[in-house]
């Protein structure tokens, strides 16, 4: 499960797993630029 301050709800299953992949692909970018996001990056938000 992961906590999410986002509109004062905690975020459970699907959306949790999105901004996850979200949050991991930002710091990828940070860290390393689009190229290493383009090999690394989590891109599977399918259902």
């Amino acid at each position: 499960m992961l906590w999410a301050w986002l509109w004062g709800k905690n975020l459970k299953g699907y959306p949790a797993s999105v901004l996850k992949k979200v949050i991991d692909d930002r710091s990828l970018i940070k860290i390393g630029g689009v190229e290493t996001l383009i090999k690394k990056g989590k891109f599977d938000f399918y259902q």
